[in-house]
């Protein structure tokens, strides 16, 4: 069988607005964006509606809104109590074309009791997904 290829038009970004660590960090993005004419959607999802951002989420925000000033984009808010659920209801209910995510490294101990969001991502992602390390 033939597989066929589909253009990537719907990017979505999942971020916790956490620093990123390199002002390059989303240059694969861009040129995805770039290559295919795409529109970055970045997704927060939160447990709870009506949060208020954190002012360090707030800052970071601006960052990615200078980051990617030159790239179609818009910025959305999920919610749900996970994370990984919220990120698949918003792919499916928008029809994104590929999911992009930035793993964060925990310390030993973090790793022991911490979720994985990217990990259960990569098996339960209806979409194709890009995972850009920190």
């Amino acid at each position: 069988t033939k597989t066929r290829f589909k253009s990537i038009k719907k990017v979505v970004l999942a971020t916790d607005y956490a620093a990123l660590s390199s002002s390059t960090l989303l240059d694969p993005v861009k040129e995805i964006a770039d290559m295919f004419r795409s529109h970055i959607h970045i997704l927060n999802v939160v447990g709870e509606e009506n949060v208020l951002p954190t002012v360090t989420q707030a800052i970071e925000g601006v960052k990615l809104e200078h980051q990617l000033q030159e790239q179609s984009h818009s910025f959305h808010t999920a919610t749900n109590k996970d994370v990984v659920k919220g990120i698949n209801t918003f792919v499916d209910s928008k029809h994104m074309d590929m999911v992009v995510m930035v793993p964060r490294r925990y310390t030993f101990f973090k790793t022991l009791f911490k979720k994985h969001h990217s990990k259960t991502m990569a098996f339960q992602a209806s979409s194709p997904l890009l995972t850009i390390h920190n």
